[in-house]
């Protein structure tokens, strides 16, 4: 039986201004994906007329990232082992596997056992998305309990023994249970931790769907996907002139080169928070300040990143090989158009004198993302300041985005 529902999925593509290439070393804006080459590389295009010229082919090992995530817009989410997730339109269930349907991949049907989490009802608020989706990417239970958050809230936890067309049976204690499917909001298993979805090369598709990616391979008009644990996902053939094909569907792609470090890999050496009003705020890796997604007003979504609040100072050891510090850094999407800080970057060789490098403007909620590159070779420490500007601190949530260390090859 097919879990559905009826609506209108837009495809929602990341703003214009925000595709941005970032390059080992370079970065350049409002860049189009021209096409996949047969070896897994990629071409570039600029979308404005302004002389920029681009390598012929663009090999994993040279990209940093290009493009930024799409807001899943569909009902339905799964989450991989291996923690890709997967915008679904209509899934269909048995005891043995999950049938998923969706606007970008061919349907596709997987063994129970390649799946962490099903989200059978996305909310819509972009709020409480975020808050479903991170619980159930979250559950890791030492006793491999499997969880059910129902319509309510709630959490029941237990032992799922199958999922199948509107019911769903899970073991409390030694009493089995049927619940109605219609009650369950999301599940997760209790399998061992997802493998981080970093720790690999992703792409993004237009729906909102995050692949950790294996292979890249080009077959006439379509794209073909196989994930960290070899499951092939093969977008839509188009079926009219102008419909998406290919590489059309792709809006993110994110790298692991070995030319980079990425910031969030390393563990920070000192964070300090300064409260204006007396509300303690900490920072986050990877989300933003208040726990969620980081997105930025425009709309567009990032995968790594730290979220603070003024006044704030969070210090790292740079590797001894370092040559820059690349990062982007605007208002969360959450401020709206209020929110106004400065943010600043200081360098050291000892951790305790530190030199100040660069110092922003004051940065709005109305601002558009804000590219900065500082020069770190031969130093030991980096700190990013975020202070409060106009205002005093409220709505002042500011995302430092795709932050990386370029670094000379060992």
């Amino acid at each position: 039986m097919y879990i559905a529902a009826v609506f209108i999925l837009l495809l929602i593509s990341p703003s214009a201004l925000s595709q941005r290439l970032h390059l080992t070393g370079k970065t350049v804006s409002n860049v189009a994906l021209k096409a996949v080459t047969p070896d897994s590389e990629f071409a570039f295009k600029s979308t404005t007329d302004n002389g920029e010229q681009f390598p012929a082919a663009v090999g994993w090992s040279d990209l940093v990232s290009w493009g930024s995530m799409a807001v899943v817009r569909t009902p339905h989410l799964v989450v991989l082992a291996d923690g890709s997730r997967i915008a679904a339109t209509q899934l269909q269930t048995n005891k043995q596997s999950l049938h998923i349907e969706s606007e970008v991949f061919e349907s596709v049907e997987l063994p129970w056992a390649n799946v962490k989490a099903v989200v059978l009802q996305l909310p819509r608020r972009l709020e409480d998305r975020d808050k479903l989706v991170f619980d159930v990417c979250d559950h890791d239970s030492e006793e491999k309990t499997d969880l059910l958050i129902m319509s309510d809230g709630s959490k029941v936890s237990g032992s799922v023994l199958f999922v199948d067309g509107d019911t769903i049976q899970i073991q409390l204690g030694t009493l089995p249970v049927l619940i109605e499917r219609k009650r369950v909001r999301a599940v997760a298993f209790g399998r061992e931790g997802i493998d981080n979805l970093l720790q690999s090369r992703v792409v993004g598709t237009r729906d909102g769907s995050i692949i950790r990616c294996k292979r890249l391979e080009v077959d006439a008009d379509t794209l073909q996907v196989e994930t960290t644990e070899e499951i092939r996902l093969t977008t839509l053939s188009p079926l009219l002139s102008g419909d998406p094909s290919g590489v059309d569907y792709l809006c993110f792609i994110q790298s692991t080169s070995e030319k980079i470090v990425w910031l969030d890999t390393i563990e920070p050496s000192h964070f300090r928070h300064i409260p204006l009003l007396g509300l303690n705020w900490r920072f986050n890796i990877n989300r933003s300040v208040k726990g969620l997604h980081l997105r930025v007003r425009a709309g567009d979504s990032y995968l790594r990143g730290i979220g603070m609040h003024p006044t704030s100072v969070i210090q790292f050891e740079l590797p001894s090989n370092s040559v820059d510090f690349v990062t982007e850094v605007a208002m969360d999407h959450s401020a709206g158009r209020r929110g106004s800080v400065s943010v600043h970057i200081l360098l050291s060789d000892n951790g305790e004198d530190w030199d100040e490098v660069y110092t922003s403007n004051v940065i709005h909620g109305s601002d558009a993302v804000l590219p900065i590159k500082v020069p770190v070779s031969g130093r030991k420490h980096i700190s990013l300041v975020v202070n409060h500007a106009n205002d005093g601190d409220v709505l002042d949530h500011v995302n430092w985005l795709r932050p990386y260390i370029v670094v000379k090859p060992n």
